[in-house]
């Protein structure tokens, strides 16, 4: 899982935050200061297609300095529109036809996801704050992530006293992940705004309590301390069990499956609901089905594929990598699967695809 953040999360949240400072620089505003922000918005867009959050945000931004901009100021509308048309050619090109990423179907697979799943605001805000929780518990209690109402009330002060880029990213990459009917994404999906709500946090106390000069508030000081003192005993804990190896990749049986994986023919095609992560693991392509798939439609695509190997999860009961529909494939179809290899959590089945040449 840190794996998986190093790759994708952490890369795209720093590039934002570099995104940030760039747009605060003097340099900035030179002329052509909008091919570096068009390069820079391509990258953090390639890294995530949640970028396109960083991009709307920063569109948004250029509308608000065009409306508040003086006569000597450079066009900040012109920039920003300039920056969003040639990032996004730059992006597709990249994509479309350097990395040979099929563009049309991966704006379908987001369609038929929201289409399918609908918009479940209310869910993923309860998810996210339990998330929260779990990430900065309050002495212990993961429900009490409720420091998150002074950053967000942070947010808002910032926006009217002093607004940049941040205040415009900030709501639009929050709607973005609310928005996303996917509530599987555990901590990941909010690391790229960890670093404002951190930050708002520390504004809005001090705004709070300083309303009326700038000196600092020994109140201030003391509310800092507490949120400190917090977290120790969840600090200690870790400490304490840093060398407990949790369910994941690391496991025994898990590393038992990689190893295995690798004696495989090298065109093998692995199917397991972690797919990234077992191509991190292993090197061999990995894939895995939509979620809004019938087992019908998926047996269809498993049917075509040569060299398919299926991984199933041995147990099912609170088990969050099983799958019932992937089983449902295999019980519904034992005469095209055999039992290659087992252990302990873990059965790997290899598709009989002489039998589908034989059906046809």
């Amino acid at each position: 899982e840190l794996k998986k953040w190093i790759l994708s999360d952490i890369p795209f949240t720093c590039s934002v935050l570099l995104f940030l400072f760039w747009v605060e620089s003097d340099d900035y505003k030179k002329k052509y200061s909008w091919l570096i922000t068009s390069a820079m918005l391509v990258f953090i867009v390639s890294l995530r297609l949640t970028g396109l959050a960083i991009v709307g945000g920063y569109f948004l931004f250029g509308i608000y300095q065009a409306l508040k901009r003086t006569e000597s100021e450079y066009s900040t509308i012109l920039r920003a529109s300039l920056s969003f048309i040639l990032s996004s050619t730059i992006f597709i090109l990249l994509n479309q036809y350097i990395f040979k990423v099929d563009l049309w179907n991966l704006g379908d697979f987001y369609i038929n996801a929201f289409d399918n799943y609908r918009l479940r605001i209310s869910e993923n805000i309860g998810h996210y704050y339990s998330v929260t929780g779990q990430l900065f518990p309050f002495f212990g209690l993961s429900a009490f992530s409720f420091w998150i109402v002074p950053a967000l009330f942070g947010w808002i002060i910032h926006l009217f006293k002093k607004p940049t880029l941040a205040e415009f990213i900030f709501p639009v990459y929050g709607l973005c992940i609310l928005l996303y009917p996917y509530d599987d994404g555990g901590a990941r999906f909010l690391i790229p705004i960890l670093p404002f709500l951190i930050y708002y946090l520390g504004y809005g106390i001090s705004t709070i309590l300083n309303y009326k000069n700038n000196k600092f508030s020994p109140v201030a000081l003391a509310i800092y301390i507490s949120l400190f003192v917090a977290y120790i005993p969840n600090l200690t804990q870790a400490i304490k069990t840093q060398n407990n190896i949790e369910d994941g990749p690391q496991k025994e049986t898990s590393v038992e499956l990689f190893n295995f994986i690798k004696t495989l023919q090298n065109n093998s095609v692995i199917v397991f609901c972690r797919a990234r992560a077992m191509h991190l693991y292993t090197g061999y392509k990995s894939v895995y089905f939509n979620h809004y798939e019938s087992p019908t439609d998926i047996y269809e695509h498993f049917k075509i594929i040569d060299n398919l190997i299926v991984v199933e999860p041995k147990n099912a009961a609170g088990n969050t990598i099983f799958d019932a529909k992937l089983s449902e494939i295999i019980l519904g179809n034992k005469e095209n699967y055999e039992v290659i290899w087992e252990n302990k959590n873990f059965i790997i089945y290899n598709q009989k695809q002489e039998s589908f040449k034989t059906a046809n």
